[in-house]
């Protein structure tokens, strides 16, 4: 990996377990999963 995507996977890491103020891309920020059989959602 190049520094600059490991940078980047740093700061959506700090943005989404550290400090949610915390300027990032959001390709990079980590989102929260789950299943929902009503809404056909399935992981």
């Amino acid at each position: 990996m190049n520094k600059q995507k490991i940078a980047e996977l740093r700061a959506g890491l700090e943005t989404g377990f550290i400090n949610s103020g915390y300027n990032s891309s959001l390709a990079y920020q980590p989102q929260f999963l789950s299943n929902n059989h009503k809404e056909g959602k399935n992981l």
